[in-house]
């Protein structure tokens, strides 16, 4: 993938995955006027526009329901969404612009999630957009989650983002969703991830890091100590995948 940036960006409404064959481009993406679709732009620092940019549409099942490519003029756009929830915003430092009559608010991914079905949007207000920093051209990604059945909601899910320097892993970006109140970035498996040869041993060291630095919920079917497992797995899993 030579020249080629990539950037996974959960959405308000569900999900993108843009790949974008440029410099440093930037990316913005807001629900459109009516309930269930979304549309936005591709461009690069100074604007313009880019065509031809993957897009695909992912629920918050995981699935793909819909694939679409930017048009000449850098603009996408996908209708029939059902809502969704932000995953990957969190691993990248996500901002959600929040509008009312009052005011605009700009509010980073860490903030936004408060708890079960709870984020930080008052009742008067609207999301707008989801601002995304775009990964740096080289930047390897990796996601992973898990049901029980084909369809249900993920007990637990991972997501990785790194670089490789001179054979060591930087930037390292690790995020847990499902297995918590709240998708975050896990700062315990970044710190045993960085500077690592990429492997199976760092790999290992940073799943183990994940996995006991959560706070895992239970249920009636889930034990913590399960999703504790759970993320353990699919954390080592995401970034074999990355790599």
């Amino acid at each position: 993938m030579g020249g080629r940036a990539r950037l996974v960006a959960r959405l308000a409404t569900c999900a993108i995955l843009l790949t974008f064959v440029a410099e440093l481009p930037q990316a913005s993406a807001q629900p459109g006027p009516a309930a269930g679709i979304i549309q936005g732009s591709i461009s690069t620092q100074q604007t313009t526009p880019l065509a031809g940019v993957d897009v695909k549409i992912i629920d918050a099942l995981g699935r793909i329901v819909a694939s679409v490519s930017s048009d000449a003029e850098g603009r996408f756009r996908v209708a029939n969404l059902t809502a969704g929830a932000y995953r990957v915003m969190a691993a990248l430092d996500g901002v959600v612009v929040a509008r009312s009559r009052r005011e605009t608010r700009r509010i980073p991914a860490a903030e936004f999630y408060q708890g079960i079905m709870t984020t930080a949007i008052e009742e008067d207000e609207l999301v707008t957009g989801v601002e995304l920093p775009v990964l740096s051209e080289g930047t390897r990604t990796g996601f992973v989650e898990f049901s029980r059945r084909k369809g249900d909601f993920a007990i637990a899910m991972a997501l990785v983002a790194y670089r490789v320097e001179g054979g060591r892993i930087a930037d390292a970006r690790l995020a847990v969703g499902g297995a918590e109140t709240h998708a975050r970035r896990i700062s315990e498996a970044e710190e045993a991830l960085n500077g690592a040869a990429p492997g199976q041993e760092a790999f290992s060291r940073a799943a183990e890091a994940a996995a006991a630095a959560i706070d895992p919920m239970e249920d009636i079917n889930n034990s913590a100590d399960y999703r504790r497992s759970l993320v353990r797995t699919l954390m080592y899993r995401a970034l074999m995948e990355a790599a």
